[in-house]
């Protein structure tokens, strides 16, 4: 009587390794060298679009940078306009301010 535990064992622990032939014909030369150039042709594709995406996203941050610039700059000159007229109206105040003593009626 066999031992069918032993066996089943044994079936367990085998490593399954499955062989297929594939004949190498004209046909199958063709195909596979077609579905290379396909793969590779959308490897390329692939890495054009990354680096477009890159390039894109470089110009983005490189012109916020630049509007971030522009807007300080233009705050600043409004800040320095803003106080070149808050010292011109201080003058003018200081101007209308400025108190003349009537004329001394003792002096001749």
């Amino acid at each position: 009587m066999p031992n069918f535990n032993y066996y089943h064992k044994k079936l367990q622990k085998q490593a399954i390794v499955h062989n297929i032939t594939v004949p190498v014909t004209p046909q199958v030369m063709k195909r596979s060298h077609k579905t290379e150039q396909t793969s590779e042709q959308l490897k390329e594709k692939t890495e054009i679009k990354k680096s477009e995406t890159q390039r894109l996203k470089e110009r983005r941050q490189h012109t916020t940078e630049i509007m971030h610039r522009n807007f300080e700059e233009r705050k600043r000159q409004r800040e320095k306009e803003k106080k070149k007229q808050e010292e011109a109206l201080c003058k003018e105040l200081r101007k209308a301010a400025i108190c003349k003593a009537p004329s001394n009626p003792f002096k001749k």
